[in-house]
């Protein structure tokens, strides 16, 4: 088991993750961004996708080749409008950790120069 000190975001307590080992997952599951409706013609835009795909078979199966490719084109349209979100998280969480440390550095020093004047 290992423990990791996670950033803090809110609260002036590091959240702490607790990793035991379990077992990793496949491919990461298609998750809808509330992100895309504020953006604006996405309603148009799926709308007009999903008007486009023609598939045979009973209605389950247009259905599931209807999502599998809207899926798709979200998935394209996504990296095409906001990129890779996940390295932009990434770098603004290491920006906010080096701005806590300077925090936290300027809070010891404070500490010092109140201790010594004690």
């Amino acid at each position: 088991m290992t423990q990791k000190r996670l950033q803090r975001l809110c609260s002036d307590h590091f959240p702490v993750l607790l990793d035991g080992g379990g077992v990793q997952g496949g491919k990461r599951p298609f998750k809808f961004e509330n992100m895309w409706l504020k953006k604006e013609g996405f309603v148009d835009l799926v709308r007009n996708w999903w008007n486009s795909y023609v598939f045979e078979g009973n209605p389950s199966k247009v259905l599931a080749g209807k999502l599998k490719a809207l899926k798709k084109n979200l998935k394209t349209w996504n990296e095409q409008e906001f990129g890779e979100i996940t390295n932009q998280k990434n770098c603004l969480l290491q920006e906010l950790q080096s701005l806590e440390g300077v925090d936290d550095e300027n809070n010891r020093k404070e500490q010092v120069v109140t201790n010594s004047k004690d």
